[in-house]
């Protein structure tokens, strides 16, 4: 009992170790597959010396060099894998604090062969970890500017907690033979870690869906761009194939000095010669497709449009990011203005010191409801829609930026600054 103990419980503490480096570290140095015989290996190594020496002073130095030893799987600072690390050892000591005071779980002499297991110390041990380690992650994410959900906080305290109560409620069955108490630990940490490991597939997945709607669009907008380009390249030689005879035809009827006939044929001459519209041509392809997309349906709409656009054409912003920002701030304007009356579209975007400042103001006419912390859709189907702002907000926090929305006088205005 006590090996196959020891044994579940290492390989549990070694997925709590890569849980909090994977909150740390981005990228590693190796592929996937060597990561895991690293982790498989550091749980070897701490699992022999536990069975085999067992004396506390040696577990805590084999602990320090291995947890550490596989910072340098990753490419990080150095300074950045001291963080993790300490991070990851003092996650387990806290652990282990506070179940000795909570249980007395306490090794006496550091120096000495470990002669007394408390199994159950040894199982509640790992549960706590694994609530500590859950929680510095979701404070983590909440630094990065991700998104953790209500759901996933009760998940990471609920579970672990829970867990540790199902395993007392177990131990008061006295007449449970060690190979059934055996499984029934095992189910209970395979059951917590699924549950997270099912849980992260799933905002992955959720995120990657998001990203490739994104992209989509993205192309969309590229598209439309490229098709502007190409009609006006083919525009400019049309007109240079037959520049030469417009050219004679102008000169007759200027030697004959007949000008109404002129004034006709010139009139005539820049009807045919209108371009393809474009409302926006910066150089920078994204920020062109969008709005060049995005504006030529709010003229469809006829929809009045004044445009102030500023920036460089190397301007260094991610192109998804820009799309959802853009993209989504011009729906919001072409919906609230859509079939109004004297409606209009006022866009400003300016770029100055390594900040972008992005400035949409439109007319509305229906009656905004504020919720939470934006305004509510006024489309419908609001369980659809109503996204836009957040995922606006999302990223304007990924860039330590900010926004801010404003409706005065039937003028609603939308503010965003970004620190790139």
């Amino acid at each position: 009992m006590q090996v196959a103990l020891t044994l579940l419980v290492s390989a549990v503490q070694t997925y709590e170790f890569y849980l909090i480096y994977q909150c740390f570290f981005n990228k590693t140095k190796v592929s996937s597959g060597c990561l895991f015989l690293g982790y498989l290996f550091l749980f070897s190594f701490l699992t022999t010396e536990c069975l085999v020496i067992n004396i506390p002073i040696v577990n805590f130095l084999s602990g320090f060099i291995g947890i550490f030893s596989m910072t340098l799987f990753y490419k990080e600072l150095w300074k950045n894998r001291l963080v993790a690390f300490f991070f990851n050892y003092g996650a387990m000591f806290a652990a282990e604090a506070i179940v000795s005071a909570l249980f007395g779980y306490v090794r006496s002499d550091l120096f000495s062969v470990r002669e007394y297991y408390s199994y159950f110390g040894m199982v509640v041990l790992p549960l706590v970890q694994f609530l500590i380690v859950l929680i510095i992650r979701n404070f983590k994410n909440l630094r990065r500017k991700e998104v953790v959900t209500t759901s996933y906080w009760i998940i990471s305290l609920a579970l672990p907690i829970l867990s540790i109560y199902l395993y007392i409620q177990i131990l008061t069955q006295l007449e449970m033979s060690k190979v059934n108490l055996f499984f029934c630990l095992l189910s209970i940490f395979a059951i917590n870690i699924l549950v997270i490991f099912l849980y992260d597939r799933q905002i992955k997945t959720s995120v990657l869906e998001r990203e490739k709607e994104v992209l989509e669009l993205q192309n969309v907008y590229q598209e439309r761009q490229y098709e502007l380009i190409n009609e006006s390249v083919e525009r400019i030689k049309e007109q240079q194939h037959d520049f030469r005879n417009h050219l004679n035809a102008i000169y007759y009827f200027g030697q004959n000095k007949d000008w109404k006939a002129l004034k006709m044929y010139v009139d005539e001459l820049r009807e045919r010669t209108v371009e393809a519209k474009q409302f926006v041509n910066t150089g920078n392809i994204i920020f062109d497709g969008v709005l060049n997309y995005k504006l030529q349906k709010a003229e469809q709409e006829k929809i009045h449009m004044d445009l102030d656009v500023l920036i460089p054409t190397d301007i260094e912003i991610e192109p998804c990011d820009i799309t959802i920002i853009l993209g989504n701030l011009l729906d919001n304007s072409i919906e609230a203005t859509k079939g109004k009356s004297d409606s209009w579209i006022r866009v400003k975007i300016l770029y100055r010191l390594k900040r972008l400042n992005i400035i949409v103001t439109n007319t509305y006419s229906n009656e905004l409801v504020y919720q939470g912390d934006f305004y509510q859709t006024s489309k419908q189907d609001k369980k659809k829609h109503g996204y836009g702002m957040r995922n606006i907000k999302e990223v304007v926090d990924r860039y330590d930026g900010i926004m801010d929305t404003n409706a005065d006088n039937g003028v609603f205005t939308v503010t965003v600054s970004l620190f790139l």
